[in-house]
């Protein structure tokens, strides 16, 4: 008897605390699926001009309804940059706020918005990376670190949505966005965040020269076109 007590207990509490989640984020939360198409500023690096040739990518954005006008928004997106020496992994990561238009409301609508953003740039095989941008030309570099190269950008977006059908909840979104870099640096993500401009000098493996792929980096998410896909919960 005890035991069926408990399990009834439980029973109500999980479908009490069900209830609960689907009335907290029943028409104030939505998530798109978001493919993007960047314009590119130029660079006068030979290396910078190798980095990011795609500038196409895509994130997913979650938003939340946090009063009748505005919403709490979280990005994030994984994307492959490949060259012809060698390849770069993006992961980005940010927190935003949306403001709806006149004749829409949160989370659901035409809107204008801010957000924080950091892409990480990191090489997928440094053996390979470190090859292409070491001077004179070395056949190996071997070492345990993981550079990334991090710019944090402030960016404003313009977003607009429209239903696709009146039973399901999925709309089409499209927009736009430009950013704003405001903080940039090279450093070891294996080890410490502290930044430094250049990874050393050796007779092994002569000069690394990389200063224009950060250049590259911060020009590379400037202004982009976007096009989703995303769900009303």
């Amino acid at each position: 008897m005890k035991k069926l007590l408990n399990l009834i207990i439980l029973a109500s509490l999980f479908t009490s605390s069900s209830v609960f989640a689907q009335k907290s984020f029943h028409n104030k939360l939505t998530i798109d699926y978001t493919g993007s198409l960047g314009l590119h500023g130029g660079v006068s690096s030979d290396n910078a001009k190798q980095i990011l040739r795609s500038v196409a990518g895509s994130h997913i954005n979650i938003n939340y309804k946090v009063a009748r006008k505005i919403s709490l928004e979280l990005r994030g997106g994984l994307n492959n940059h490949v060259n012809d020496f060698y390849s770069l992994r993006e992961l980005s990561y940010g927190l935003g706020l949306n403001f709806f238009f006149a004749n829409s409301y949160a989370p659901l609508g035409n809107s204008f918005g801010i957000y924080y953003q950091s892409n990480n740039f990191l090489p997928t095989d440094y053996n390979e990376f470190y090859q292409s941008i070491s001077y004179p030309k070395v056949d190996y570099y071997e070492t345990s670190t993981q550079i990334n190269y991090k710019v944090d950008v402030i960016g404003f977006q313009f977003n607009y949505i429209s239903m696709l059908s009146n039973k399901i909840p999925l709309y089409f979104k499209y927009g736009f966005h430009f950013c704003i870099p405001v903080k940039s640096q090279i450093f070891d993500a294996s080890f410490n965040k502290e930044s430094f401009q250049e990874y050393g000098t050796s007779l092994e493996y002569g000069n690394l020269n990389d200063g224009g792929l950060l250049i590259s980096a911060r020009r590379s998410s400037i202004f982009a076109f976007n096009v989703g896909l995303g769900y009303l919960f």
